[in-house]
């Protein structure tokens, strides 16, 4: 989903330099991993890990992440991450010059404008892709619902809000008013941060805006939101966003690959619903949200982040969406190429390690 800092999850503490700082300490399991077979022969011979740099924020969205670290997949492959608190958009050129080995995207104009600028960065796997599910729904008010609103062209003459111009909300906003035959002269939409959003829903002075989890449940079991629409309902099969490396990671062609294998490992695992109780135990751990709105969020399946289970993206699919609106809008000049987006060349060499790709639905909660 796309990620704003004032999202509302918690953040680590401020480190001297000013970034948000939070270090993922080697697991446990990390000794149960000697000889397991896939990992380097000097990590099999000494028991050190392999660190590798990485940004991100504490959301949801990487239950699989934190899985794989928790559960000590990473320490298996030979692996310790440790991981900083960063910007989405600022964490490309740091991973660029070779300051981290990976970050995560959005697919937007900052993603689009930075690979066309020619910094060295490229989408290896899938982070976030709305198959069945999304982890962002339409919500309106409980007063406007009662009132009778309860689809998008109710909205009309009405306040939507979205994250940001050139986030993915601004897309979802498009499409939605081109689906129904309106244009932004028939709504008025308005910018702002999540946890602001909601309460501009609370207090009337929004209509309607896109809420992500877990603010989106904690506001419906307040009884402040409803949900109008899932996104997913709007942009079916729409990737969100990838992981990327730089450059110089890629060219550490073994060490890149075990990540990678960690981290399709990590999607598998948190996608099986026999996980359920620990998937939720490790999130709340990792993201400080509550095991109650975790557990809601979980159960009703339509808002539980989902990866595909091979990490496969369709970067020409992507272009076609979401980089035509963006084209279009006048907010990227030209579109990258869809080798410059997405390469896939060391996720096919992981996932084969793996045993090859698995049954896309068989990692799907939300089609079980």
């Amino acid at each position: 989903m796309n990620e704003a800092k004032n999202r509302g999850a918690t953040a680590a503490p401020l480190t001297p330099r000013g970034s948000k700082r939070r270090t993922i300490l080697r697991s446990a399991a990390a000794a149960a991993a000697v000889g397991t077979g896939m990992i380097n022969a000097p990590y099999a011979q000494t028991g050190k890990l392999d660190v590798v740099k990485g940004t991100l924020t504490p959301l949801l969205a990487y239950a699989h992440l934190y899985s794989a670290i928790d559960k000590g997949i990473f320490a298996k492959y030979g692996i310790e991450n440790q991981i900083d608190s960063v910007d989405l958009v600022a964490s490309l050129p740091i991973v660029a010059r070779g300051s981290y080995d990976w970050g995560r995207s959005s697919n937007g104009p900052g993603y689009f404008n930075a690979l066309n600028s020619g910094l060295s960065v490229v989408g290896v796997v899938d982070r976030l892709t709305y198959t069945c599910s999304s982890d962002n729904c339409l919500s309106v008010s409980t007063k406007n619902y009662d009132a009778g609103i309860r689809k998008f062209a109710d909205l009309k003459g009405k306040t939507i809000g979205i994250n940001a111009p050139g986030s993915a909300t601004d897309y979802w906003a498009g499409r939605a008013l081109a689906e129904n035959k309106m244009t932004r002269a028939d709504v008025r939409i308005v910018a702002m941060g999540y946890p602001e959003l909601l309460a501009a829903l609370s207090s009337g002075s929004v209509d309607a805006g896109y809420l992500p989890e877990p603010l989106l449940t904690k506001g419906v079991m307040e009884g402040k939101v409803k949900i109008l629409e899932p996104v997913v309902n709007i942009v079916p099969g729409d990737n969100i966003g990838m992981m990327f490396f730089g450059k110089q990671f890629m060219d550490k062609r073994d060490l890149a690959t075990r990540w990678l294998m960690a981290y399709v490992e990590g999607v598998r695992f948190a996608q099986s619903p026999q996980n359920r109780k620990e998937v939720i135990a490790i999130v709340a751990k990792y993201t400080r949200v509550e095991i109650p709105v975790l557990e809601a969020i979980y159960d009703k399946r339509i808002t539980w982040p989902q990866v595909d289970p091979n990490g496969r993206v369709d970067a020409a699919k992507m272009l076609a969406g979401q980089g035509q609106y963006f084209l279009q809008t006048k907010q990227v000049d030209k579109l990258p190429e869809p080798s410059r987006i997405f390469d896939s060349t060391l996720l096919d060499a992981a996932v084969k390690q793996l045993g090859g790709d698995v049954k896309f639905d068989q990692y799907q909660l939300c089609k079980m």
